[in-house]
């Protein structure tokens, strides 16, 4: 299905025994997702890099399933429908506030 390269020395490896190299992969190949990550703390935009290394021997379809769950744990998906429509100032206060209030209820519930 997918054209996958033969695996071969990875050329920048300074290890001088072989010995040392036997648990490391041989062929790194790195999948990115250059998504827009907002931080809540901050309104500036940083980019989110997602990579996974392809191991020896695994599959395409082991290797989507680990970036799925990359993406999914660095919450991609969410930041992205989220900042897909404009967001007033006024009603993101309301949405914070209310969420910071869910989460004093939620604690108090646990604690109690």
């Amino acid at each position: 299905m997918f054209d996958v390269p033969k695996p071969t020395r990875n050329i920048t490896n300074t290890k001088t025994n072989p010995s040392d190299d036997a648990g490391s992969p041989q062929f790194l190949k790195t999948v990115e997702s250059d998504m827009q990550d907002v931080d809540d703390s901050n309104s500036a935009n940083h980019p989110v890099h997602v990579r996974v290394a392809v191991r020896q021997g695994e599959s395409v379809d082991q290797m989507l399933r680990r970036f799925n769950y990359e993406v999914t744990k660095a919450d991609v998906i969410n930041q992205v429908k989220e900042n897909q429509y404009f967001e007033k100032p006024s009603k993101r206060r309301q949405r914070e506030e209310k969420e910071r209030i869910n989460q004093i209820r939620q604690y108090e519930k646990q604690s109690a």
